[in-house]
């Protein structure tokens, strides 16, 4: 495994203080939970505290820190060295209902551009780590995305909103009886791209949170991410895959 730069090892350690904390969390029956909006869009007191220390220990290791995350929303610095894209709990639905699958994902960002990007499922002990020219690894191994070079033989996997707007590229795979799987955590599928578990990936109505660490993940793993139709801070489609499939799968969800 390359030498990683001190913001990506900083972002490792923090993904992994705050996956120790949630994980405590997981499964009480007395874990607070509220709701922010419609839809069952939840956030438990563990989704807080995981984004308070994860900045916290940000702050401490480089004060001219600024922040895009779920919870807090952006506080800029005005002489920013890095900006953090924090997702302090991706799959906070899953974890409010005792389901083992969400992830930590923290991205780094450097003079406007991705520099490196975290990825953390406590419960499993998964930890993926990219970085600009780096490659991919999870736990300390490199990975690579899959080899599969057709659409009709790959597993790939969505996240989609509540609007039926989104269900039309879903349905268009259904017909094709192609597998389909949802996780609940968009990282994670991105994640799970990066190591060749999925061959590909597509969504819509994705916050860069969401997606910030992925896309990195996917790219050095050597895959192709594309904006579907482009990739904007709130309501993005994207379209992720090991890059074979790529332009089937794109066709396939228009």
């Amino acid at each position: 495994m390359r030498k990683f730069s001190k913001y990506t090892l900083c972002a490792m350690d923090a993904a992994l203080k705050a996956g120790k904390l949630i994980k405590k969390g997981f499964g009480r029956t007395n874990v607070q939970i509220s709701a922010k909006g419609k839809n069952n869009d939840l956030v438990t007191e563990y989704d807080i505290a995981s984004e308070n220390l994860i900045i916290d220990h940000f702050r401490k290791t480089f004060p001219k820190s600024s922040f895009l995350s779920e919870e807090c929303g952006e506080k800029k610095h005005q002489n920013e060295e890095v900006e953090w894209i924090i997702d302090p709990i991706d799959g906070t639905i899953n974890y409010a209902h005792k389901i083992p699958i969400f992830a930590i994902s923290i991205a780094a960002k450097i003079k406007g551009k991705l520099h490196s990007g975290i990825i953390y499922q406590p419960i499993s002990d998964e930890l993926f780590v990219a970085e600009v020219n780096k490659g991919a690894f999870l736990n300390g191994k490199t990975i690579h995305v899959s080899e599969v070079h057709s659409l009709k033989y790959s597993l790939l996997t969505t996240e989609f909103s509540f609007s039926t707007k989104s269900y039309r590229p879903i349905v268009n795979i259904l017909e094709k009886k192609i597998p389909l799987r949802r996780l609940g955590s968009a990282a994670l599928n991105l994640a799970y791209v990066a190591a060749g578990n999925f061959d590909g990936f597509f969504a819509k109505g994705l916050y860069i949170w969401d997606y910030a660490a992925g896309i990195i993940m996917v790219k050095e793993a050597g895959g192709k991410i594309s904006p579907w139709p482009k990739l904007n801070m709130s309501n993005a489609s994207l379209l992720a895959t090991n890059g074979k499939i790529h332009e089937e799968l794109s066709k396939a969800v228009r």
